[in-house]
């Protein structure tokens, strides 16, 4: 079976297969929880904070064995092994999203250290390209926030390093564009996503809009942030304002 969390939690017969339902919220939260620590030992004790943050009832414990239990009926029963006080969802690399997603980071920047830009922007890309939303998005696993947000710092990380690679490459992919204005719109304050955003659409011949892309992070800062922008980008913003005035006098002239 094919397991994907980045993004709502999916289980399907094979990679390109059938949709294997999951019902119910206990068993997505405890799948979910699982998944996310694939190939590691989850405490009971861990799942019974997960699924009841708050005052979990006498039954918990026998409760959780129920739900995984039911799991075991829906998916291979072998990958959910138990111990004494927790369990393992046993998974191998090519059959879970996360994994995938870890390794291509890894490889991403072994490339990048080994200097070799071609093979770090296919595993940067790679790696991006495997996310589909927020992390087990619709499931309720917001104790597992310190991971998560780990997560998801690798994933704005991959997207700005592939995006890098792109800008310094001799043609920039048609595609950029497109993804940065959608990586930004997913995360308005990010600095360094927003400063690629205008240097993607200055590359590409498109300064008015990268002006405009730079103006709107600035409004958006301050109004959510009471903050400035970095030096960084005031130096960005003020070259790109310098080319376009020139460029306009040109035209003029």
């Amino acid at each position: 079976m094919y397991f994907q969390v980045l993004g709502p939690l999916r289980v399907r017969s094979s990679p390109d297969g059938e949709p294997v339902p999951i019902a119910g919220a206990r068993q997505r939260t405890i799948l979910a929880s699982l998944l996310l620590n694939a190939n590691r030992p989850v405490t009971v004790r861990r799942l019974v904070d997960v699924v009841w943050p708050f005052s979990p009832p006498a039954t918990a414990r026998e409760q959780i064995q129920n739900a995984i239990g039911m799991l075991k009926r829906r998916l291979p029963a072998e990958q959910i092994v138990r111990h004494t006080e927790s369990y393992t969802f046993h998974v191998a690399l090519p059959d879970l999203d996360l994994l995938q997603f870890r390794q291509s980071y890894d490889d991403a920047v072994t490339a990048d250290e080994a200097g070799d830009p071609e093979q770090a922007m296919f595993w940067w890309r790679y790696a991006v390209e495997l996310w589909r939303g927020e992390v087990a998005d619709g499931v309720d696993i917001d104790a597992w926030h310190g991971a998560i947000a780990h997560l998801s710092e690798q994933r704005v990380r991959a997207v700005c390093r592939y995006a890098e690679l792109s800008l310094n490459a001799p043609n920039v992919p048609t595609q950029l564009v497109a993804d940065l204005l959608h990586w930004s719109q997913l995360h308005p304050v990010h600095e360094g996503l927003q400063m690629m955003l205008a240097r993607a659409l200055h590359r590409t011949g498109r300064s008015a809009e990268a002006l405009l892309a730079l103006r709107g992070y600035r409004c958006q800062l301050t109004r959510e942030l009471a903050v400035e922008p970095g030096e960084d980008v005031i130096k960005l913003e003020r070259k790109l304002r310098g080319e376009h005035l020139v460029a306009h006098q040109i035209q003029r002239s």
